[in-house]
């Protein structure tokens, strides 16, 4: 926070609280009481009392440069319709409490500019990309200006201007003079993609080297390692849970079938994590383990465009989060399909008993997806 944009709520607060402590309000012992005359003696300041009345009325230099930083400050929130110490005119300045008062102050004066930033965002066009930028984004994208850098874990000048510019939807500033360039890309139609302004294409590429993998992974093992570090007991990538139902290639992703296999992340034992009241959940029993699963979320992809991402905070990474049960409940019936014979569709539609495969799986209950968006969004487990 500005300093200078505190400083009239500070000053504020900080005079109204000395004046109630100067005269001895609500029967405290007055620390000044030759000065209680000034504000109309200590009875001012029970309830239904002038309070500053007599204060500002007598004029000087502390009473007319409060006045005018209390005024100043209703003057901006006073069509934000956000409720708070403000609302009461200078005079009544702490009626009702000064405990916490800037505070109070503080938090009436940034919901209104919340508030504002909020319409005027939505204000814009739908594909603008601040627009964007700013309706996908959650309380963890601001880390990359938070968070303290060490020696392992810092970013480079380039990479700092990169990650603020993504934050904020600016276009790329390496990218700068490559607009339009060819980017060969693995699984792209044609002859692969062109580079824009945003490195959406880019970033949504498949390049020689792994490197959505390799993202992928350093993301797991750096959640799970702080989680089993802090006593969660688990475990990283649980290969023998389906050892009793699938052969050695399906466990090796050998089987030819698509997804990126039915081994989780990871797996946690005996914690509860708390569902939404209206999210749909499998049953689990209370201790039981929970399996989870990590996914990358890149710029550029349907969940970002469609009409839901555009309008509701977050909504991109919240949709792929919920895909995840989704995603394995359909290789869970695709392996039973090839390898016990039971049909998938059948088992989809309700006609067919669920095979070996997805009954296992169902009896740990929904499978957690941990998402992290393009802009250090993170949504899942819970």
């Amino acid at each position: 926070r500005s300093r200078v944009h505190l400083s009239p709520a500070a000053y504020s607060a900080c005079c109204v609280e000395s004046v109630e402590a100067m005269v001895g309000a609500h029967g405290t012992v007055a620390f000044f009481s030759m000065l209680a005359p000034l504000f109309g003696g200590a009875a001012s300041f029970d309830d239904g009392g002038l309070r500053l009345t007599a204060f500002l009325a007598a004029g000087g230099a502390t009473a007319v440069g409060f006045e005018a930083a209390w005024q100043g400050m209703r003057e901006e929130v006073a069509a934000g319709g956000v409720t708070g110490p403000l609302g009461m005119i200078a005079r009544d300045a702490g009626r009702g409490g000064v405990r916490r008062l800037q505070h109070m102050i503080t938090v009436q004066r940034e919901e209104t500019e919340r508030r504002r930033l909020h319409h005027d965002m939505l204000a814009l066009p739908v594909e603008d990309r601040a627009r964007v930028a700013y309706i996908s984004a959650d309380r963890f994208s601001t880390q990359l200006i938070t968070c303290v850098p060490t020696p392992h874990r810092r970013a480079s000048d380039a990479e700092f201007r990169e990650m603020l510019c993504t934050y904020l939807g600016f276009p790329s500033p390496c990218l700068r003079g490559l607009v339009g360039a060819h980017i060969p890309c693995g699984q792209s139609a044609g002859a692969g993609r062109v580079c824009d302004a945003y490195g959406h294409h880019l970033d949504c590429a498949t390049l020689p080297g792994g490197t959505w993998e390799d993202q992928h992974d350093d993301v797991a093992e750096t959640v799970m390692a702080r989680a089993l570090g802090a006593g969660i007991p688990g475990r990283r990538e649980p290969r023998d849970i389906f050892t009793a139902v699938l052969p050695v290639e399906a466990l090796q992703q050998r089987d030819g079938l698509s997804g990126s296999g039915i081994i989780p992340d990871g797996v946690f034992r005996g914690v509860d994590f708390a569902s939404r009241p209206h999210a749909q959940r499998a049953p689990r029993p209370a201790g039981a383990d929970v399996l989870v699963d990590f996914k990358m979320l890149h710029l550029g992809v349907a969940r970002y465009t469609s009409v839901v991402a555009q309008t509701q905070r977050a909504a991109a990474v919240a949709s792929r989060a919920r895909a995840v049960h989704t995603d394995y409940q359909l290789m869970a019936r695709q392996r039973d399909e090839r390898h016990h014979h039971v049909g998938a569709r059948a088992v989809a539609a309700g006609h067919l008993a669920p095979g070996p495969v997805l009954a296992l799986m169902q009896s740990y209950g929904t499978i957690r997806g941990l998402v992290f968006g393009a802009r250090c969004v993170c949504r899942g487990l819970a």
